[in-house]
């Protein structure tokens, strides 16, 4: 992998604060950075390391991520969109995956475009977003595969394990509507806000 992939990855994976007894941070995080270092030299072998860093880590460290490009340098397009599916349904995912799913979308078979597609369709099951903003990008470049923002409805709900947003919107050329739920519990101002109201809590 490019040398400019490699620093492009660690830059926009966002490790999420480790909640005892998870994961050491920085040891995952010099895992990645070490394996990628040999990704253009031995991808097998790079890749091998990144699944046992996601098997030891889980997912936020882009882990996952990173065997997507070892996938998709093989032209294996299908696989690395399974991992991406992966990335997009677990806590934390990088920026830099929703910007592989949609760059990539035309490459993968209609089987597996059918299935990122069909992510987020229940509460129970929602597409992760680092932000907000990454909610209406997603139901552009991936549910209606157009560049242009397409307007929806957003809807704040109470899911299951917190609260989601529901965006409801038409694909250009669609008669029936639907719906996408969203986890933006990664949203830096969303977590900034807890933290606060945390902190508000305690005081008290």
């Amino acid at each position: 992998m490019p040398a400019l992939l490699a620093f492009a990855l660690l830059a926009c994976v966002h490790p999420a604060p480790p909640t005892p007894p998870g994961p050491d941070e920085d040891a995952c995080v010099a895992m990645l950075d070490e394996a990628l270092k040999g990704m253009d030299a031995e991808p097998a072998k790079a890749d091998a390391a990144f699944a046992d860093g996601y098997s030891k880590c889980g997912p936020g460290f882009g882990f996952l991520e990173a065997r997507t490009f070892v996938s998709f340098a093989a032209s294996r397009w299908d696989e690395g969109g399974e991992y991406l599916a992966k990335v997009m349904t677990e806590p934390d995912p990088s920026p830099l995956a929703l910007k592989l799913v949609a760059g990539a979308m035309p490459k993968f078979s209609p089987a597996t475009q059918t299935r990122l597609r069909a992510l987020g369709k229940t509460a129970d099951a929602p597409v992760f977003v680092p932000d907000v903003g990454s909610e209406y990008a997603w139901v552009s470049l991936v549910s209606c595969g157009v560049a242009d923002k397409i307007p929806a409805d957003q809807a704040l709900i109470e899911g299951p394990k917190g609260s989601l947003d529901r965006l409801t919107f038409n694909c250009p050329g669609a008669v029936e509507r639907q719906a996408i739920y969203f986890d933006f519990s990664s949203d830096p101002m969303e977590r900034a806000f807890k933290q606060e109201l945390n902190g508000q809590k305690k005081a008290k």
